[in-house]
């Protein structure tokens, strides 16, 4: 029986490509993946096959606890279960103290959970102490004591530690910058299903940054960070599928798929695709002109003038529509379904 509980925020470090205006956006921070989610809380699955049934019930209720807002209830098994060197609650109470659940914010304390944890091998102990070091938060900022936490946690199999280390080797933090070591790294964990590590490695091979540029390799980290939920991904691989030509309908439903999660990049290379209807993607001039509408509203290049373009040629009627509809559009999540699949 798996206990599962919600993901924190690991983030060390945000790698920016410094892309054009029409060209793929930098990745986000880690946090991104996490929204709308509680980032302060983070536990490994607990199997009872590995774990005292006693612990694990106990660790359920205090997640259950958690759940409810009773951080009181929450620490006060945590304490009890870390008392008896029990890693996943050393580790939960460091993130109570780094984030101030149920306790004063305390970020001295907090390393010291984190520490504890450690030692009993838990790879977010590691991952969140290193931040720490980056930020010098209760501890000594030193980012070169927060590249080896990472590389400790990454030999646990971390995918957010292999991730952070791509992005800290892409800026030079703790390290000299190296691109193809940040490859390296971002592989590691975009093999494990890490979103954001499949979106920064397609990106470097489609830019042919620190490694050589290999279109086929793109497209297909794009897939697994599509598959992964990210809508960067979603938007990288409709916006290649479109450029290579070689599955424009499939690509333009990445983008719409991006397009709705509210990247602006995928908005207006999705309307031109509506507008025109290039490569068999059925035109539908009402739809292009609502996502004109939204991309030019969040300052896409050249959307404010497609638009005024486009309407130039539509009915009021149906400029009406159009713009109704991009008033009531808001963003919704990458749906957690399989991606479109390439004819």
């Amino acid at each position: 029986m798996n206990r599962t509980f919600l993901p924190l925020l690991t983030m060390i470090a945000t790698v920016v490509f410094g892309a054009a205006a029409d060209d793929l956006p930098p990745a986000p921070p880690a946090m991104v993946q996490e929204q709308g989610q509680d980032q302060a809380l983070v536990l490994p699955d607990i199997d009872e096959d590995e774990v005292d049934p006693k612990t694990a019930e106990a660790f359920g209720r205090a997640g259950e606890a958690y759940g409810s807002g009773d951080f009181t209830a929450a620490i006060g098994i945590w304490k009890r279960l870390a008392e008896a060197g029990f890693g996943p609650a050393l580790f939960n109470l460091g993130v109570m103290h780094e984030h101030g659940r149920g306790v004063r914010t305390d970020y001295t304390a907090a390393a010291d959970w984190y520490r504890r944890a450690a030692l009993k091998e838990v790879p977010g102990a590691f991952v969140n102490l290193a931040r720490l070091h980056v930020e010098g938060r209760g501890v000594k900022r030193d980012p070169t004591e927060a590249l080896h936490l990472l590389e400790q946690a990454s030999q646990l199999g971390s995918s957010e530690a292999q991730f952070d280390l791509g992005a800290a080797y892409m800026k030079g933090l703790g390290a000299k910058a190296d691109p193809r070591e940040a490859a390296v790294w971002f592989e590691m964990a975009a093999e494990q299903g890490h979103s954001l590590a499949a979106y920064n490695l397609g990106v470097m091979y489609q830019t042919g940054k620190g490694i050589e540029r290999d279109l086929a390799e793109a497209e297909r980290y794009f897939g697994v960070g599509a598959e992964a939920g990210d809508a960067l991904s979603h938007f990288a691989l409709g916006a290649l599928m479109v450029e290579k030509a070689t599955d424009m309908k499939t690509g333009a439903e990445h983008l719409r798929i991006a397009a709705e999660a509210g990247v602006v990049l995928a908005q207006n290379r999705l309307a031109i695709l509506l507008a025109t209807g290039k490569g068999g993607v059925a035109k539908d001039p009402e739809s292009a002109l609502m996502w004109f509408h939204i991309a030019a509203g969040l300052g896409a290049a050249n959307a404010a003038k497609n638009r005024d373009a486009l309407a130039a040629t539509l009915t009021e009627d149906v400029r009406k529509k159009a713009k109704r509809r991009a008033d009531a559009f808001r963003p919704k999540p990458v749906p957690l379904t399989d991606p479109p699949a390439a004819n």
